[in-house]
């Protein structure tokens, strides 16, 4: 019979602190980790909407703030580099570079739903 390893431990109590990171949370704040619904939505959008519109400030270089058509056409998108193209799905999301007329960013989240 070997005896185990100092390496052997800490591998072992590393697990366990990083099982009991994971759990803990959830178990001492679960409202942390609960789901929204279309309430929660509307309820962010009406507040959206009674707030004064403030325009994001233009982070961009002039290089590419000043661009022309031509140039900014010129810069092209990888296919390969599609989200979703690994899927196969009947759609992609291809991104388009800041610049021109595109100077502020459109920041989304996709929500993964559970198979049914």
């Amino acid at each position: 019979m070997t005896c185990p390893t100092p390496d052997h431990f800490f591998r072992r109590a590393s697990r366990f602190v990083l099982a009991w990171a994971l759990v803990l949370p959830a178990v001492f704040m679960p409202s942390l980790a609960t789901a929204f619904g279309f309430d929660d939505v509307a309820v962010k959008a009406r507040d959206a909407a009674a707030a004064a519109y403030r325009a994001p400030a233009s982070t961009l270089p002039p290089e590419l703030r000043e661009l022309d058509y031509d140039a900014y056409r010129d810069i092209r998108f990888k296919p390969e580099q599609a989200l979703w193209r690994a899927e196969k799905l009947p759609f992609e999301l291809m991104f388009l570079h800041a610049g021109r007329g595109f100077e502020h960013r459109c920041e989304s989240t996709p929500l993964i739903l559970p198979a049914r």
